[in-house]
């Protein structure tokens, strides 16, 4: 896991969502331990099965979903940086 400084502060969640492919397919659910503007903590049953780039669909959520780009694996979980939100 990093340990370097946070860009922006993270907010606690505990979220069912859904990783999709960049054209739209459902890739694998997941959870979404923390969030914040700039990325995400997700935790995944099958991390193998997560590419490089994919978008966060959160459930309950009717904003667009944001393209993700993974910047470190841990065992299950995952850090994501959000880029080109649209």
């Amino acid at each position: 896991m990093s340990g370097g400084v946070r860009k922006s502060k993270r907010i606690k969640r505990n979220d069912g969502a859904a990783l999709v492919s960049l054209t739209g397919a459902l890739i694998v659910e997941c959870v979404v331990k923390d969030i914040s503007v700039t990325g995400a903590r997700i935790s995944v049953a099958v991390p193998e099965a997560v590419p490089d780039y994919f978008k966060l669909r959160i459930q309950n959520q009717d904003e667009l979903s944001p393209k993700c780009r993974v910047r470190w694996r841990y065992g299950n979980e995952l850090g994501v940086e959000f880029f080109n939100r649209a």
